[in-house]
């Protein structure tokens, strides 16, 4: 395989065994092997003579300046652990990092464990060598908000001013004092507000590197060469509504590059399988690269830069976070209450059952508010429990009730269902009642409405309920609508969770495999399910379950109501 060589303005015909291992050798050694070599060529590549040892002549000093050039250029590695002095990054799995982002830097979305240097190695030390390389390049650092990009730049700039190796070795691209000195005798720009500018040709407006955020700050009317999305989603910035605005700013930083297209790297720690990093990865617009912190991405698994007894104490003081911050798997770890393998389908009604409406109401219907969540539960013979229909929007007071009335009135009328009640969650209730018995009698359709009292806090609160309803899904007794409208998946489709059974046959046949957990879609189109075909023939349509679409696209608005016997089928996503 042939090796792109940089710094071609760095080569030295002194240089020649060193350059010509560069080429064809130094890609392929292994952590001790690399080290090795920067032993062997240490010597030759010292700027100060040693105790008794002549000065080195003009000339020596620019051989030996433009080899240790040159090596930066083309071994990261090197350029982060000697060059910029970052011993604490010579580590064996470190090291197989850097040489992966080296060889496929551009596309790439690194998840990588917290505490794995992710940043510094692609954030930083690939900043400081696609600068040396070329100091024309313009490069953009986008994080949540401007403060955290600013960080990231604030960490290059200090080592541009600071480390005097590293300007004497590019001297022809660092600047001495950038903080007084810059092209052409006049100040350089150079600070966190309006970015950092090296040695160039060009007179753009915009920095060698600049730092914006996602979410506030956006520039707009600059154009860059390469994207680096460090810290894109962050745990202040993981509701609903924050995941979506992120995603959106992602897509619209992609106007920032040039007619010609921009590189993009994307460094990050997951927070929520829903995050925006699960859009990138879902929508294939960047390759993954995933690194777990331990060998087999489990908790029980072997570190993999860690020690042993870090890995056991973030295990004990992070378990809520653990999974998603160290595992890359937000739905992994036994810490979470429910995971994606207790998901059970059902693609018929039960022909006799009992239906509750709940109603956990929100206040406004603003873009700030929360969002009020109706669900209307099936319960059968065998007491397990069907998710049958729901809203989950924000609306109005007037709004809740028309479509509590609309639902308890539709499945009043399905066939088998015996009763149908309906409670609401008496937090906020007292303040709403008398307005819904107002509301009843102008329409005359009086119903009792049973008071839900669940505690915010103690003993059977929210969170204590919540986790009650683990036993029903992990056996299989809370069951959701198998089928489904999906329009990325040709709309009426069936998902199942693929399993560690399908993994090991998958690995067994060669087929395609996916990580255990994994949502999978069948589009059908308009065919039915052998249990749906079995209700068709025996007069028993009523009981067959069929997807709607959204009314909005734009909202989680669904019409529950217009067709006798549909159900709500909300996608899931993948986790």
């Amino acid at each position: 395989m042939a090796i792109k060589i940089f710094g071609a303005r760095y080569r030295h015909p002194g240089n020649a065994a060193l350059e010509n291992a560069v080429a064809q050798n130094l890609p392929y050694f292994d952590f001790d092997e690399a080290n090795d070599f920067y032993s062997a060529f240490a010597d030759a590549l010292r700027l100060t003579p040693l105790p008794g040892e002549k000065p080195f002549s003009d000339e020596e000093i620019r051989r030996r300046k433009a080899g240790l050039a040159f090596l930066g250029c083309n071994d990261r590695f090197f350029l982060l652990t000697r060059l910029c002095g970052r011993i604490d990054a010579n580590h064996p799995w470190l090291f197989d990092r850097c040489r992966d982002v080296e060889a496929e830097p551009d596309g790439h979305i690194d998840l990588w464990s917290r505490f794995h240097y992710k940043s510094t190695i692609i954030t930083f030390a690939g900043c400081i060598q696609e600068i040396v390389r070329d100091p024309e390049i313009k490069i953009a650092i986008f994080s949540a908000v401007k403060p955290l990009a600013a960080a990231f730049l604030g960490q290059i700039k200090d080592e541009f001013e600071g480390n005097d190796i590293l300007k004497f070795t590019y001297s022809d691209v660092l600047y001495q004092n950038p903080r007084t000195i810059g092209p052409d005798g006049r100040p350089a720009k150079w600070g966190l507000a309006r970015g950092i500018t090296v040695k160039r040709k060009s007179n753009s407006k915009e920095a060698t590197i600049e730092a914006h955020g996602l979410i506030d700050g956006q520039p707009t009317s600059r154009h860059f060469d390469l994207h680096v999305y460090d810290d894109m989603v962050t745990q202040d910035y993981i509701t609903e509504e924050m995941i979506k605005k992120t995603t959106e700013r992602w897509e619209m930083a992609d106007n920032l590059g040039s007619h010609r297209g921009v590189r993009k790297w994307m460094p990050g720690t997951r927070y929520h399988f829903a995050d925006t990093y699960g859009v990138v990865i879902d929508r294939g617009s960047m390759k993954p690269r995933i690194h777990p912190a331990t060998d087999n991405g489990k908790l029980d698994g072997k570190p993999v830069f860690l020690s042993e007894a870090r890995w056991e104490q973030i295990k004990r003081d992070q378990r809520s976070t653990v999974s998603a911050q160290c595992l890359l798997n937000p739905i992994a770890g036994d810490e979470a209450t429910f995971n994606s393998s207790m998901l059970f389908g059902y693609d018929v009604f039960p022909a006799v059952m009992n239906v509750y409406i709940l109603v956990d109401p929100s206040k406004g219907s603003s873009q700030r508010s929360d969002r009020t969540a109706i669900a209307v539960i099936g319960i059968d013979q065998g007491g397990n429990k069907y998710l049958l229909d729901g809203y989950r929007h924000r609306m109005k007071l007037s709004d809740r009730f028309q479509f509590v009335t609309n639902l308890k009135q539709k499945w009043e009328k399905h066939p088998g269902v015996q009763c149908v009640k309906v409670g609401w969650e008496s937090y906020g209730k007292d303040v709403e009642i008398e307005a819904i018995k107002d509301m009843q009698l102008r329409d005359r359709n009086v119903f009792k409405i049973e008071e839900l009292n669940t505690p915010h806090r103690g003993a059977h609160s929210k969170n204590d309920r919540i986790e009650r309803l683990e036993p029903d899904f992990r056996l299989g007794r809370f069951l959701l609508p198998m089928v489904v409208h999906h329009p990325d998946h040709g709309g009426r489709c069936t998902w199942r969770v693929w399993t560690e059974e399908d993994n090991k046959r998958a690995e067994a046949s060669g087929e395609t495999n996916y990580p255990v957990g994994t949502i999978l879609y069948r589009c059908i189109r308009d065919n039915l399910t052998a249990r749906q075909i079995n209700c068709a023939i025996t007069a028993q349509r009523h009981r067959i379950v069929e997807p709607i679409k959204r009314l909005d696209e734009n909202k989680d608005v669904y019409d529950l109501t217009r067709l006798h016997g549909r159900v709500l089928a909300a996608p899931v996503r993948h986790p």
